[in-house]
């Protein structure tokens, strides 16, 4: 594959498995119907690695995690969420940042949601074609009981850098209207125990064979003093295998490059406080 396809997958990879937890929990948060003390909340976790959206964000090293929300009563809502990431998987990066604002509203026994997300990489970018991998995401969803659908769609004028000249194929065009399906069951067993089954499909638009979809089932346990402890297997395919030798593209040093698979099954475990 040619090293202009290669470096810019670390594009697509990066952002399309940005923000694990305000996607997850921005929307359930946001509920007007919860009675909360506060409009604040926040978290910090402890991760065995980065895992979002199928994709393997810190190579296979331990993440540390913390975002701070802010919920009105009204179902506005907004915060801020950062990760370690790896600068093997995205090229001059070490932190992730999101930024993110939007609406809950319940209406009956069905809660909808709409927000904006920007994933910003500071001193991240693709140096052989200067493009940075900061992007926009604008988010609709519902949620009925144990299921919740969003669908996220890419609204900066390219997904990750994604174009013709940073993937060295097509025609030059821009990729804004990708777009993620997450679809997300989650199930109380009772004794704080909890089950979620999630599948995903990430499309990029003009270049479908970068397109993948991820499956995750996770097991999790709420302690007293706002203790978590979640553990799962997460699992991430492409039918036209264009991620299995990823590389951003960049040697290191000593002139190598890293290579690996971050759509291969990945066990992991995470342990979070909420305060």
């Amino acid at each position: 594959m040619k090293s202009t396809v290669m470096a810019s997958l670390a594009v697509a990879l990066a952002g399309a498995a940005a923000n694990s937890w305000a996607q997850d929990t921005a929307p359930a948060a946001a509920g007007a119907e919860e009675a909360v003390t506060s409009p604040w909340s926040g978290s910090l976790t402890l991760a065995t690695q980065y895992v979002a959206r199928g994709i393997r964000q810190t190579w296979g090293q331990p993440a540390v995690q913390g975002g701070i929300h802010y919920a009105h009563p009204d179902g506005f809502f907004g915060g801020l969420w950062a990760s370690n990431v790896s600068g093997k998987f995205i090229e001059g990066g070490n932190i992730e940042t999101d930024v993110y604002a939007g609406y809950s509203k319940k209406i009956g026994d069905i809660t909808y949601t709409g927000g904006l997300f920007a994933y910003l990489y500071p001193g991240a970018k693709m140096s052989a074609f200067n493009v940075r991998y900061d992007y926009i995401e604008a988010m609709l969803g519902f949620s009925y009981e144990w299921l919740s659908v969003k669908y996220y769609t890419t609204v900066s004028k390219d997904y990750f850098g994604f174009n013709g000249t940073t993937l060295g194929v097509g025609d030059g065009k821009r990729t804004r209207g990708s777009g993620y399906l997450d679809i997300t069951g989650d199930f109380d067993l009772g004794d704080g125990y909890a089950l979620q089954l999630h599948y995903g499909h990430q499309r990029v638009r003009h270049y479908s064979n970068f397109n993948w979809q991820d499956a995750k089932v996770a097991l999790s346990k709420n302690f007293s003093g706002g203790w978590n402890l979640t553990g799962g297997v997460t699992k991430a395919w492409n039918k036209h295998g264009v991620y299995k030798n990823y590389t951003t593209g960049a040697p290191d040093a000593n002139g190598n490059l890293a290579v690996s698979n971050p759509l291969k099954t990945t066990v992991f475990a995470t342990l979070t406080k909420s305060f």
